[in-house]
């Protein structure tokens, strides 16, 4: 059995986008790997730190973990990494002002089940998150995600 620790990474993320204001955003990121043959447990934990922008907008602060079991198959010059886990989301309400907005926030638990296709230089992938739980005093309803990515690789 093989184990991988990435070196804990550190961004900083500038949003001077769609609202004109400028945000930065600190995220802490970890990521431990167990590697059985073609079997791997990933964990992920990330800590997403927000400043206020020049509005008087915050985003919440956010601590979120993920868990997949990942299959590694090989096919022919394609790379499919079927994989199925857990992710937890914990994060405080934006803030405007002194106001909270109780309908962003709170605490989340969801299932994963996902795929990566890597051909060439090219990754595409997708995943869907089924909401499992969520905390009691989120004003809104949570719902299921579902997230596609593409990358290309230099």
């Amino acid at each position: 059995m093989k184990s991988v620790l990435s070196i804990i990474s550190i961004a900083v993320m500038l949003f001077p986008a769609l609202s004109r204001t400028l945000l930065y955003d600190y995220q802490l990121n970890s990521i431990y790997t167990l590697r059985y043959g073609k079997l791997w447990l990933s964990n992920n934990l990330t800590y997403r730190m927000n400043t206020t922008d020049n509005n008087g907008y915050k985003y919440g602060n956010r601590v979120s973990a993920i868990s997949n079991l990942i299959n590694w198959q090989n096919m022919e010059g394609i790379t499919l990494l079927p994989s199925a886990g857990e992710y937890y989301e914990n994060a405080k309400a934006d803030e405007f002002g002194d106001e909270e907005h109780i309908q962003i926030g709170g605490e989340n638990y969801y299932a994963n089940l996902g795929v990566n296709v890597y051909i060439s230089n090219l990754a595409l992938g997708a995943t869907l998150q089924k909401s499992l739980s969520n905390s009691d005093h989120h004003a809104n309803k949570v719902n299921d995600r579902t997230m596609l990515n593409l990358t290309y690789m230099f």
